[in-house]
Order: C-alpha cells, then sequence, then structure tokens
C-alpha cells in the first residue's frame, strides 16, 4: 500500500522500480555524502536486491519516491531498525533526483 502525498507517494519496492531508481540515482551530487548507489551497474542492482530481499522479508520498508504528477520513479526512502517492542524505527537512506529537489512546499514564517 503506497503513502500518498500531495506531491509523491511512497510505494513498497517493486521489480518494476528497478530501472527507474537506476536513471533516478545516475546523478554524482546525490552520493556526495552517501555510500553511492548509482555510479556503478554492478552496484546498484546489489543496493536494489538487497532492498527487495529486505522489503519482502519484512525487516525493512524500502520504498520507491514516485512523483504524482509526472509518474516518474525520483528516488527512495526506507524505514529500518524495526522495532516493534518499542513502536519504533529510524527513516534512512532517503535520496532524490535533482530533478526533484526544492520542488516541494515552500515553507514559510508564520511569525
Amino acid at each position: 500500500m503506497p503513502l500518498e502525498g500531495e506531491r509523491v507517494a511512497l510505494e513498497p519496492l517493486r521489480e518494476d522500480h528497478r530501472e527507474g531508481l537506476w536513471a533516478a540515482a545516475a546523478h554524482g551530487e546525490i552520493w556526495e555524502w552517501l555510500q553511492p548507489v548509482g555510479r556503478d551497474r554492478g552496484d546498484f542492482d546489489e543496493w536494489f536486491a538487497r532492498g527487495l530481499g529486505a522489503c519482502e522479508a519484512g525487516r525493512e520498508g524500502v520504498f520507491a519516491t514516485v512523483d504524482r504528477r509526472s509518474g516518474e520513479v525520483v528516488g527512495s526512502t526506507r524505514y529500518m531498525t524495526i522495532r516493534p517492542e518499542h513502536g519504533g524505527l529510524e527513516i534512512g537512506w532517503t535520496w532524490l533526483a535533482p530533478r526533484a529537489w526544492g520542488r516541494g512546499r515552500t515553507w514559510r514564517r508564520s511569525c
């Protein structure tokens, strides 16, 4: 079941997201502060397979981030270190293709 907002939907990772994610990950500036995923197809496919396996096994919630207007895959995020006994989890491994940067809601000061 996707999580949907006004601009994006987070869809549980599926095999049909692979090529869209590969295209979204191809921008080196994404990986300045994260471990590279999109520079080498072998590394990307390994990252994708691990994420898909973790999602299918219920160890992590791995999502493709999809632009709701265009239907284009623009990135990924995941729920990890899931701790049902504490009702907690971590959100991480979040990245977006540069074409999606700065395209969301503009925050305004309310005072």
